[in-house]
């Protein structure tokens, strides 16, 4: 359910899907070598998808994002 509700959240940040499904699958646990390999991208794709998740959050940590998008979901 966490990565359904992320990728709703994700939306007001303007997260593109690749974004979203990086998102999931680190929310979720999954290593960004892991990541990338399911999601057939090289790691640098990931660590880019990564920063850009950053840069649109304004988060410095992937936890961090990932509590910002749902905050700002439920202030919503």
């Amino acid at each position: 359910w966490i990565p359904a509700k992320l990728a709703r959240a994700a939306r007001h940040f303007k997260l593109t899907p690749r974004e979203i499904q990086t998102l999931a699958h680190l929310a979720c646990g999954t290593k960004r070598s892991a990541t990338a390999s399911l999601m057939q991208i090289s790691l640098s794709g990931v660590r880019f998808h990564v920063e850009n998740i950053f840069r649109k959050t304004g988060g410095r940590s992937m936890a961090q994002s990932i509590s910002i998008i749902l905050l700002k979901k439920a202030a919503a």
